[in-house]
Order: structure tokens, then sequence, then C-alpha cells
């Protein structure tokens, strides 16, 4: 009779080292995709055009966003004071928006870009986003190890981004 209860608590038992080796090792493992190659023009000088290479080389932060979107502009106040308390860059990439409208924006709200970029034409299209915004975090080697559509918070940063960036961003 003493047995059954034995038996159940090692099935227990081992189920729940399973569930927690398998939970553990998919924190460990990060599935990257890399960040499809791009020019585009930065906001402000169309005749500047930056690429990936010449980005690529540190972890940074790429945030898609516009100044038609609601909840671009609600996330643009922390984007401001995430900036000040990270030595990640971010970099703005704005969709289908007007250089004058994005500067307006920056100069009244505050610019948590180290550089912003224009997207007329599309390139956010060859980028797995669902919609604006959206925030990726891209490794040394230019690949995309996480990413949120929606507006980022202190929560979503924390829990989705945080753990993959540099010692000195985590103090």
């Amino acid at each position: 009779m003493k047995i059954k209860p034995l038996l159940s608590l090692l099935i227990i038992s081992t189920l729940f080292v399973v569930l927690y080796n398998t939970i553990a090792s998919d924190k460990k493992s990060v599935r990257t995709v890399p960040l499809p190659e791009f020019t585009l023009p930065l906001v402000g000088n169309e005749s500047k055009q930056i690429g990936i290479d010449d980005i690529k080389g540190e972890v940074f932060i790429m945030n898609f966003f516009a100044t038609w979107c609601k909840v671009c502009l609600q996330e643009h106040n922390y984007l401001v004071s995430l900036s000040k308390q990270i030595a990640t860059p971010i970099y703005g990439v704005s969709i289908r928006d007007h250089d004058q409208n994005i500067e307006k924006l920056l100069k009244h709200f505050g610019n948590p870009y180290k550089l912003v970029l224009s997207d007329i034409d599309g390139y956010s299209s060859t980028i797995p986003i669902r919609g604006l915004p959206t925030t990726i975090l891209v490794n040394e080697n230019g690949d995309i190890i996480s990413s949120h559509s929606g507006a980022m918070s202190k929560s979503v940063f924390d829990h989705k981004f945080l753990p993959y960036m540099s010692a000195r961003d985590k103090e």
C-alpha cells in the first residue's frame, strides 16, 4: 500500500525535473534571425545613407515607429528615459513618415535615438514585424535575438531584452 504514494511521488518528481530542464534549456538557447541588409537615408539628410555595415559590430536596439501611430507616441517617453539609462544604442526607423513630422516629434518630446532612418519605400517589410511600434534587439553579428510588437515598457524591456544585453546595461 505504501508503494502507490511513493510511486506517485517518484513520477511527479521525474516530470518536474524534465519540465524544469526543458524550460531552463529554452532560456539558454536563443533563436536568431539575421537582420536583412539595408541602406536607408538619415532623417533630415537624405543624401546620407546608413547601412547595416555602418552599425553592425555592436549590440543595438532598433525601434520601428511612425508619428501617425498613437501607440508609438505612447511609448516615446519610455524610450527617451531608457536611452538615458542604458549604454546600448537605440536606432529609430520611421515608417512611411515625413522627415518634418519626425524632427518635430524629436524636438518636442526628446530624442532617444543614436540615428533615425527613414523607411519610405518599405524596407521594414523584409523584417518580421507585425505592426507598429516594433522593437528588436540585434547582436554584434547582426542577428535579431529578441523582438517585441507593441509599446515598449519597463516590464517588456526587463523580460524580453535585458537578459540578452551586456552587464553594463544591467546595473
